[in-house]
């Protein structure tokens, strides 16, 4: 369960800005073009770096019929926090920019606990309060242009982000619109390699950006995971830093 609740909330930090523009033929762009489209599409540079933080609330329901109620704070550069409530009771994770810690209320656990060396990798790999495509050279990412494919009936182009670790992302944005449609992604796990697949839908708009109000998480093996509706989203919500701190053990 601590792995769907992680990448329930990862998946919920992908703004994206309205599109007018009209996909050219795909022999006819590289990747950085395609890259620039996504840009300009999603409003211009000025407009996403205008984003300092998000916060959200979400319904999110897991295979067996497990439902469960969520709220995820995001702040630049680097800190996040999300708390999953299930059953009545609250597990929370959070990230401060340079350590990370949980409160499992789920395991009956009243403290905090700091989180371990491999946990916080798969955290500090996963913030984003925009899309990796954007900086991805900053942030560590060769790109390739790997085609295009079919996406449920919806041409899509598909970017290929590979990191030297062995992490690689699929982005496939919409031909036409440039939204994303789907992100398949693999990092190292454990001595191997872990997989997730998310779909994107129902785009809203919300303060003058898109974002998708519906999520679909699946594992390696195709299987569902989480599905989320998004409830309530505030861009450049007042968070207080103390939020991301890890609370003090009361003893």
């Amino acid at each position: 369960m601590k792995f769907r609740r992680r990448t329930v909330y990862q998946a919920l930090f992908v703004v994206v800005w309205p599109c007018i523009a009209l996909a050219a033929p795909a022999s006819t762009l590289n990747v950085d073009d395609v890259i620039a489209k996504y840009i300009d599409a999603l409003g211009g540079r000025s407009k996403l770096d205008g984003v300092k933080s998000i916060k959200l609330t979400a319904k999110v329901s897991f295979p067996g019929g497990i439902e469960a109620a969520g709220t995820a704070e995001v702040m630049r550069p680097n800190k996040v926090r999300t708390d999953v409530t299930m059953q009545g009771r609250t597990d929370t994770e959070a990230y401060d920019g340079i350590s990370g810690w949980a409160l499992r209320g789920t395991a009956g656990r009243t403290e905090p606990e700091k989180l371990p060396k491999e946990d916080l990798a798969e955290i500090e790999a996963r913030l984003r309060i925009e899309s990796p495509l954007i900086d991805y050279r900053k942030k560590g990412f060769t790109a390739a242009l790997a085609g295009t494919e079919d996406i449920e009936g919806a041409k899509a182009y598909k970017i290929k982000l590979s990191k030297a670790d062995g992490s690689t992302e699929l982005h496939y944005l919409d031909a036409e619109k440039f939204l994303p449609l789907k992100i398949r992604c693999k990092w190292p796990f454990q001595g191997g390699h872990r997989e997730y697949e998310q779909s994107f839908s129902d785009y809203r708009a919300i303060d003058g950006l898109i974002l998708a109000h519906w999520i679909q998480g699946r594992d390696g093996g195709g299987n569902i995971d989480f599905t989320a509706s998004i409830e309530k989203v505030q861009i450049n919500a007042s968070i207080a830093e103390e939020r991301f701190a890890m609370p003090k053990a009361q003893n």
